[in-house]
């Protein structure tokens, strides 16, 4: 956890209570086998209990909640804090256009129903995964490491985690190429990025664009964006969710009536 810093971490099992377990002299046994004994001064221990939660509404009147008030995850998947930040993003850009008087307040209902699937299929892998290593069976433990190896051999390990749902409602065009899926962050020769370039806001990028002396150096990479989608342009989100693909007015005119709830 950074230099000089450590964190160990050991799963409380049955019989044993948070306060035996936390007072020193457990601890003292419990980091013995790392040799550290006069070599590490221990300024915390804390008993956590893993959950996985979802409240019922995350909006009321003017009220919204984001983050650990509206959802818990288990830690093993590493996204609490960033289905908080998905959660700021997805809502930021919105109370943006209500308070400024660019959408109509029906906007902010979209919130829960776009983050939640999204949110659920997280919380299911993090799930997953601690079930998957908080076994405390022997006989579970052989058959868990059996299969991965087992899956190894065969070629079958996946390459990478689940991907998660886009958003099929919403905000977006449903049903056009890409709609729903985050849009890349590309980079450019000469590191400079898209979002930097771009700025806050929707996108709107036609693929005429992509030779302008501002898109220039990203052009070739949205250009094949927009061809491996069959589309002639593409409207971003402020949170980078495509919103749909399509021609530039099409897709202007639908995003201004979707914001004024018509």
């Amino acid at each position: 956890m950074g230099e000089g810093r450590h964190r160990w971490e050991f799963m409380i099992l049955p019989g044993e209570s948070p306060e035996a377990v936390s007072a020193p002299a457990n601890v003292e046994r419990l980091l013995a086998p790392w040799n550290v004994a006069g070599a590490v001064r221990i300024e915390r221990t804390a008993v956590y209990t893993f959950r996985a939660r979802i409240a019922r509404s995350w909006r009321r009147a003017k009220v919204l909640l984001a983050g650990d008030a509206a959802h818990q995850t288990p830690p093993f998947a590493g996204q609490g804090m960033c289905s908080g930040l998905r959660d700021a993003a997805n809502l930021a850009w919105k109370l943006a256009a209500v308070t400024r008087g660019e959408a109509d307040e029906a906007l902010l209902d979209t919130y829960q129903p776009e983050r939640a699937p999204n949110l659920r299929a997280t919380i299911d892998m993090a799930v997953m995964m601690g079930r998957m290593v908080c076994i405390t069976s022997r006989l579970g433990a052989w058959l868990r490491d059996a299969k991965l190896g087992l899956a190894k051999a065969l070629g079958k390990l996946p390459d990478g985690p689940p991907a998660y749902p886009p958003l099929d409602g919403g905000v977006v065009m449903v049903g056009s190429p890409g709609a729903g899926t985050y849009f890349p962050q590309f980079i450019a020769a000469d590191g400079a990025r898209l979002d930097d370039v771009l700025g806050d806001g929707f996108w709107l990028i036609d693929r005429r664009d992509t030779s302008t002396s501002r898109l220039g150096p990203f052009g070739a990479q949205i250009a094949a964006w927009l061809e491996a989608h069959t589309a002639e342009a593409v409207l971003v989100r402020p949170d980078r969710h495509v919103f749909g693909t399509g021609t530039a007015a099409d897709l202007d005119r639908t995003w201004r009536r979707m914001l004024s709830g018509a």
